[in-house]
């Protein structure tokens, strides 16, 4: 009964890490995307004062992404975890 009860929390937290994993991968492709339009749109800057606004949106944008991003993660973690104590708990 013990055993089973850990191989059922060992499946339920590895599809718990697929799911991390492939919000991870999402994540990483966006910041590439975001990182090759930044680059794009400082490149055709105009004026040093576009540069600057254009560089302090992106500054405060991937702040905001990443901020998202943590949080998402460690709530996914955090059910995944407690998910993954059920059946030993019980």
């Amino acid at each position: 009964e013990n055993m089973d009860a850990v191989v059922s929390a060992g499946t339920v937290f590895a599809k718990g890490i697929e799911a991390v994993n492939a919000e991870l991968a999402a994540i990483s492709k966006r910041n590439l995307e975001d990182g090759i339009a930044a680059v794009k749109a400082l490149a055709a800057a105009k004026s040093a004062k576009e540069y600057f606004e254009l560089q302090s949106d992106l500054v405060k944008t991937s702040w905001d992404h990443m901020v998202a991003d943590t949080t998402k993660i460690g709530e996914m973690m955090g059910e995944y975890s407690k998910d993954a104590m059920a059946p030993i708990q019980s």
